[in-house]
């Protein structure tokens, strides 16, 4: 009997004890997510404050020379920094920047640009690229056949060029 009660007591402790564990373990989760959303809204804040100083006009766009005269502010090279792109290479950033050509970056391309470009490039967006440079490939491959043919057609000479048609006997009609 006392061997009985003393593996029911030590049930009830271990399941004690694995309740706790599992709570520890959400509770960390939840702690996760939450350091992950203040560092990315920390993150665009310092994007924010950087896109701010470097639009001197204060119309909400940032443009190539504005751009270029800032960038070697200690804040612009942080920002470069920690996305690994070295000075040098800041023109090619601020043309990724530009989204939709325009010569100049507003605050929205501005962030989700310099967010999106933060970190190494996944697996998956290597693939993507991949598949799109195959497609591409393959559409060029196909254009080019046809302008190949288009132009084998119009280089052969036409037989009935500048000849009249000959009228049609009753047996071809």
């Amino acid at each position: 009997f006392v061997i009985i009660m003393i593996l029911c007591v030590l049930n009830v402790l271990t399941g004690i004890f694995c309740q706790c564990a599992i709570e520890a373990s959400a509770a960390d989760k939840d702690n996760i997510i939450m350091l992950q959303m203040n560092e990315r809204q920390r993150y665009t804040e310092t994007l924010v404050g950087v896109f701010e100083e470097m639009d001197e006009s204060g119309d909400g766009r940032c443009s190539l020379e504005e751009f270029k005269a800032h960038i070697h502010h200690d804040s612009v090279q942080a920002l470069l920094s920690s996305l690994d792109i070295e000075i040098h290479d800041a023109l090619t950033l601020f043309e990724m920047l530009d989204f939709n050509e325009t010569g100049d970056v507003d605050l929205d391309e501005f962030v989700t640009g310099c967010i999106t470009l933060r970190g190494t490039a996944k697996a998956v967006q290597i693939e993507k690229v991949q598949n799109m440079t195959r497609m591409l490939t393959e559409q060029t491959a196909k254009m080019q056949k046809q302008l190949d043919q288009v132009i084998e057609l119009t280089a052969q000479p036409s037989e009935n060029l500048g000849a009249s048609p000959s009228p049609k006997t009753p047996s071809q009609r």
